[in-house]
C-alpha cells in the first residue's frame, strides 16, 4: 500500500523547533520551487508526481494554491495532496491567542471526497488548542471558510500547525483522481470565541483528534469541570470496542491522552467520552 502522508503527519508530533520556523505565505504568491513558500506539500519531484500546484485562478492577487487527487505511477494507487505550515512541516511561530482562521476555497469532489482542514496551536511542544473541518459540498466559486480555535488551556501558544489535505469518504486514501480544491487568502484572527474560551473549561467538552487523519498515533483531549469518573473508548465501525484509553476517576481540568492505531487497519473509528451525564463520540481516521 502506498503511504500518502506519513511523512508529514509525522511532523506533527515533531514540533517545537523554533530554529525552523518559517512564516507560511497566506496568499500563496511565492513559489522558490514546487512548493509555496512557507509550506511543505506532498510533492514527489523525483517522480514527477505534482498533487499541489500553483494556478492562477486566484481570490486575490496573482496566484492560488491548487491540490488535486493523482494517480500514482504504475499503480494507479490515488495520491493525495496535502500542505502543512512552516518550514519542515514544524508549523510558524505565533504569541497570540487567535482564536479563528479563515480563508477563500473553492472545491470539486468525487465519490464524497473531502476537503479536511486540520489546524493546532501549541505551547512548548503540546497541544492547547484545535480546530477542525471537513468540508464536502462542492464550492465552484470562491467561498469562505472559518474555523474555531478551542483552546483547553489559558496558555499563550508559540507555535501553529495548518494542515490541508483531501480525503476519500470511508478509509481516507479512499479518495478519487480528479478530486481537486483551491485555496487562497488564509488569516488568522481574534475575532471569534473572545470571552468564550475559558468558560469551555467550566463544561465537559471533548475536542476533535489531532492530527486527523493520523498514522499511526494521535492526540484526543477533553475537559472536565470537576473530579469525575471517566470511560474513554475507541469503536470501530461495526461498533466493536477496539481499546479502552481511560477508565478512571480524574481530577478537574484539561486532559489529554495518546492513542496509538499501529495494530489496527486504515478506517475510519470512533471514540467516546463518557464522564459524568456527559456523552459525546467522535470519527478519527487512520491511514497507513
Amino acid at each position: 500500500m502506498i503511504r500518502i502522508s506519513t511523512a508529514f503527519l509525522a511532523c506533527v508530533s515533531l514540533l517545537a523547533h523554533p530554529a525552523l520556523a518559517q512564516d507560511p505565505d497566506f496568499g500563496f504568491e511565492n513559489w522558490p520551487g514546487v512548493d509555496p513558500s512557507g509550506w511543505v506539500t506532498s510533492n514527489m519531484p523525483v517522480i514527477t508526481l505534482f498533487p499541489v500546484t500553483k494556478s492562477t485562478d486566484a481570490h486575490s492577487g496573482t496566484y492560488a494554491v491548487r491540490g488535486g487527487v493523482v494517480s500514482f505511477p504504475i499503480t494507479g494507487t490515488a495520491f493525495s495532496p496535502l500542505l502543512q505550515s512552516g518550514l519542515g512541516g514544524h508549523g510558524f511561530p505565533v504569541s497570540v491567542r487567535y482564536t479563528e482562521v479563515t480563508g477563500y476555497y473553492k472545491f470539486s469532489p468525487l465519490g464524497g471526497d473531502k476537503l479536511a482542514l486540520n489546524f493546532g496551536m501549541f505551547s512548548g511542544g503540546k497541544y492547547i488548542a484545535t480546530g477542525a473541518e471537513a468540508i464536502t459540498a462542492a464550492a465552484s466559486g470562491w467561498t469562505q471558510f472559518s474555523v474555531t480555535f478551542n483552546y483547553t488551556v489559558r496558555d499563550i501558544p508559540d507555535t501553529c500547525i495548518l494542515q490541508i489535505s483531501i480525503v476519500g469518504p470511508v478509509t481516507g486514501p479512499d479518495c478519487h483522481p480528479g478530486t481537486y480544491f483551491l485555496l487562497d487568502d488564509l488569516s488568522l484572527s481574534t475575532t471569534s470565541g473572545v470571552g468564550g474560551e475559558d468558560s469551555r473549561l467550566l463544561s465537559y467538552a471533548l475536542e476533535q483528534n489531532y492530527p486527523n487523519p493520523f498514522n499511526p498515533s494521535t492526540t484526543i483531549r477533553y475537559s472536565l469541570p470537576h473530579k469525575s469518573s471517566v470511560i474513554l473508548r475507541v469503536f470501530n465501525s461495526l461498533a466493536q470496542e477496539v481499546a479502552t484509553l481511560v477508565n478512571e476517576s480524574q481530577d478537574s481540568g484539561s486532559h489529554e491522552v495518546r492513542f496509538d492505531g499501529s495494530a489496527l487497519a486504515s478506517g475510519v473509528y470512533f471514540y467516546r467520552l463518557e464522564a459524568g451525564d456527559f456523552r459525546r463520540t467522535k470519527t478519527l481516521t487512520l491511514i497507513k
